[in-house]
């Protein structure tokens, strides 16, 4: 079990902003571990990732259909959830597109 982690999700559109935030992870807390949940990333955008962090292609474990005022929520949005899931004693979920 690691001691700590830290995880985002991220989808193709957020790419961009997931480069960003995992670079400045790399330079300010290189010891901690990363993982990204893939949300739809492209095959590329995956590779470039998996240099920076682990790569997680999971599918949200809950749907909700995205209408209306919950247009904004795709499957990158409910994948914070999967923080649970994970081998570690406290974890960090960071939006990709919080830079």
């Amino acid at each position: 079990m690691e001691p700590r982690i830290i995880a985002t999700a991220c989808d193709a559109n957020y790419f961009p902003a997931l480069m960003a935030l995992l670079r400045s992870l790399m330079r300010t807390n290189p010891s901690i571990p990363v993982i990204v949940f893939d949300g739809g990333l492209t095959p590329g955008q995956s590779k470039k990732v998996s240099r920076f962090a682990s790569v997680a292609e999971k599918r949200p474990f809950v749907c909700i259909e995205a209408r209306g005022k919950f247009s904004y929520i795709g499957d990158s949005t409910l994948l914070k959830f999967e923080v649970a899931s994970l081998n570690a004693e406290k974890a960090l979920f960071l939006d990709a597109d919080m830079v």
